[in-house]
């Protein structure tokens, strides 16, 4: 199976939000959502962190 692309999309901000269900990503000030549209979260404030290292690239 051939690996899927993605374009590569830099983002000038990429911070760890609280919300009120735990923690999310913003990215430009826009808040990550999966694709089906709903907030990324997760209650795991080191596990957020590592996921927003990965969008910091």
């Amino acid at each position: 199976m051939a690996e899927r692309k993605f374009p590569k999309r830099l983002y000038k901000d990429v911070s760890v939000i609280s919300i009120d269900e735990g923690y999310g990503i913003a990215l430009d000030g826009n808040v990550l959502k999966t694709p089906a549209a709903t907030v990324l979260f997760t209650e795991c404030l080191p596990l957020i962190e590592a996921v927003a290292m990965e969008w910091e690239g």
